[in-house]
């Protein structure tokens, strides 16, 4: 659906004269695609001081004492920058990436999006709850027919949270480790506490 241009704030900071500036990404609707964005700079009156390139790459912004460096991902799947930019002093000015921020911009991506990671992890655990579940309800009679709509359903909340994964900004690479993790660490818990109800 198409919508008017908006704005998410970065946050602010102090220039080297003492001016404060203020950055935010400015997003443009991509109607069939991505939205637009572009990373604007203004002085406290609202003067544009400074802009960035307009792009449908994710891009993704972190701020520090002296201004901000974004960082552009030409894809989610491998979230490796393609382009870094560093404010300093007037201008916007490409830095990179360099050898460092192509072992950096994946966790920058990471801890951009970490409550989208964790939600949809949550989302995952609980089909898993609900599967195991499911394995317990007996084969037959009315019970199977409970069995299999539960099965169904989550079979439908597992496609739908597919989805969600490849249409959000986040990477299913990155998101499929994380389940790994989670998964081992599950694990590792129920040998714990065999071992510790069995004294092996």
């Amino acid at each position: 659906m198409a919508h008017a241009p908006y704005e998410v704030e970065i946050g602010s900071f102090k220039r080297h004269d003492g001016s404060n500036i203020s950055a935010v990404v400015h997003y443009v609707d991509g109607i069939f695609g991505r939205d637009r964005a572009a990373v604007k700079l203004r002085l406290a009156d609202g003067t544009l001081i400074a802009e960035s390139d307009r792009t449908t790459e994710e891009v993704v912004v972190r701020t520090n004492v002296n201004g901000f460096i974004a960082y552009r991902y030409e894809s989610d799947a491998v979230p490796v920058a393609t382009s870094v930019v560093k404010f300093h002093g007037d201008k916007l000015l490409v830095v990179g990436p360099t050898r460092r921020d192509a072992w950096v911009s994946p966790f920058i991506h990471t801890r951009e999006y970490l409550g989208v990671y964790l939600t949809m992890l949550l989302i995952l655990g609980a089909l898993f709850v609900f599967w195991r579940l499911s394995t317990k309800i007996p084969r037959r009679g009315v019970m199977l027919a409970v069995r299999a709509s539960l099965v169904t359903l989550i079979a439908l909340g597992f496609l739908v949270l597919m989805f969600v994964i490849f249409a959000s900004p986040i990477s299913p690479l990155i998101f499929s480790l994380l389940a790994v993790v989670c998964f081992g660490a599950y694990q590792a818990a129920l040998r714990c506490c065999f071992r510790r109800e069995f004294n092996v």
